[in-house]
């Protein structure tokens, strides 16, 4: 059964139908996306943790284009004001940059969920 979702982000209210469960295709989708964004990223330690920072050279669009390739293989339906109802890699709103960051990082942090299933973390 599809999974409806509430975007909480001001400039893009509204809903979007993931596909639930995923396909297979989908998530081969979201294997090579992942491995494909990480060409973008370094590790780096900051204030003594290991953390991903964007590689000197790369610019955010270019790992939010990998995430959004995933993303339009996996949403079923879009209902968010100010992006069109048929969304495509060309028709995607890309400015204001970063209210459709924060959407491209919501959508696959949702696909994700997803992709994941329930996960349960043990009472410690």
């Amino acid at each position: 059964m599809p999974k409806v979702i509430q975007s909480t982000i001001e400039h893009f209210p509204g809903t979007v139908t993931l596909s639930e469960p995923l396909t297979m295709p989908q998530v081969l989708a979201i294997d090579e996306g992942l491995l494909s964004r990480r060409q973008y990223f370094e590790e780096k330690e900051i204030d003594g943790q290991k953390g991903y920072v964007l590689k000197s050279g790369s610019f955010w669009s270019q790992p939010d284009s990998v995430s959004l390739e995933v993303i339009l293989k996996c949403v079923d339906e879009w209902g968010l004001k100010n992006v069109p109802e048929n969304v495509t890699a060309e028709t995607f709103p890309g400015s204001p940059r970063p209210a459709s960051k924060e959407l491209i990082n919501w959508l696959l942090n949702e696909i994700l969920s997803v992709y994941q299933g329930d996960v349960e973390i043990p009472n410690e």
